[in-house]
């Protein structure tokens, strides 16, 4: 038989591939014809979902009949026109998507249109109504609430602690490629140890990093279109007690603490806005969050001068780096809305 493609996906009219050519190019082709438009729908479908939590198609690795169904079939197609429209380009489609109003929602729902809601009813009736309807959001009426991913949560925790190292390009794994079989080389942890964005960091399958195991990262052995999103203890207890929290933790403090200027409030505040985007609540604005603070700040700090009596600056440091994992622990700092 000569070379060719599968003709179950490709239909009667088989690309030809001629000879002393490996047929790479023809199947690139054929992938991004505009006759071929499942390549461009699985992408924009791809890109969708990183944005949003959740694909137009909550299958993303099964297009087929087992797959679920399209929510909005015509948006499905416009954007994959689109996309091939422009040449394919990526940045392109993340301009058209985030520009948009359904980007651009909150994750608090939408009020109902007036005809499908009493005038006297309130706004918590509606909302509940809303949910009620569509618990899944798959009418895409709000901004779904998304937990940060394995390495998302990792970099924040080395930004926060200055330590986050930029740099592009390169690897970070020792052993030379194809040089083993069993990965034996790697089991040590240490090949973890950098502070270059997760992005660079090995995957190996025999020892993956305990961050990403922590975190739901996905299975290196199989493929993965979405990652599974669980809530267990042993997130809150990487959080808790881990070498890297408490190391990167300390870097929180010592930064904090390097602004002599700033008072103990100040320093919360920055915390707060670095961690979570926002100023912290004082006193008269709801939750106090600064006052409650300062009172574990010195309340930790008075136990550890008992245990330190002369290693004052420790005592400071560790009561700071104890709030600083408190926060980091919190649903707010690993959460977006």
């Amino acid at each position: 038989m000569p070379r060719r493609f599968l003709r179950v996906l490709a239909g009667e009219e088989l690309p030809q591939i001629p000879e002393g050519q490996s047929g790479r190019l023809q199947l690139a082709n054929w992938l991004t014809s505009r006759d071929n438009p499942l390549t461009a729908r699985v992408f924009v479908n791809r890109v969708w979902q990183w944005h949003f939590g959740a694909g137009l198609v909550r299958t993303p690795d099964n297009f087929g009949r087992l797959g679920e169904r399209p929510t909005h079939p015509e948006l499905l197609d416009w954007l994959a026109v689109e996309f091939m429209e422009s040449g394919w380009s990526l940045k392109k489609l993340h301009r058209l998507i985030l520009l948009s109003s359904t980007w651009q929602q909150s994750i608090e729902p939408s009020p109902m249109p007036e005809a499908l809601a009493s005038a006297a009813a309130s706004t918590v009736t509606m909302e509940r109504s809303i949910l009620k309807t569509d618990p899944e959001n798959r009418l895409w009426g709000r901004m779904n609430r998304r937990r940060l991913t394995a390495e998302e949560i990792r970099d924040a925790i080395l930004d926060l602690s200055g330590d986050l190292d930029r740099s592009m390009t390169g690897t970070m794994l020792p052993t030379p490629n194809r040089s083993y079989v069993t990965s034996t080389a790697n089991v040590n942890p240490n090949v973890y140890v950098f502070d270059r964005r997760s992005v660079y960091l090995p995957v190996v399958r025999s020892a993956l990093y305990d961050v990403f195991q922590a975190f739901d990262f996905a299975d290196p052995s199989v493929l993965t279109g979405q990652r599974q999103s669980t809530t267990v203890a042993p997130q809150a207890l990487f959080m808790m007690n881990s070498e890297f929290v408490s190391q990167k933790t300390r870097h929180m403090a010592e930064r904090l603490l390097a602004e002599e200027s700033a008072t103990d409030s100040d320093r919360v505040r920055r915390l707060w806005r670095d961690a979570f985007g926002r100023d912290a609540r004082r006193s008269g604005t709801g939750t106090d969050e600064v006052e409650p603070s300062l009172s574990f700040l010195d309340d930790y700090e008075s136990r550890w001068r008992k245990a330190l009596p002369e290693k004052s600056d420790e005592a400071r440091l560790r009561a700071w780096q104890s709030l600083c994992r408190a926060v980091i622990s919190s649903n707010e700092f690993v959460f977006v809305e």
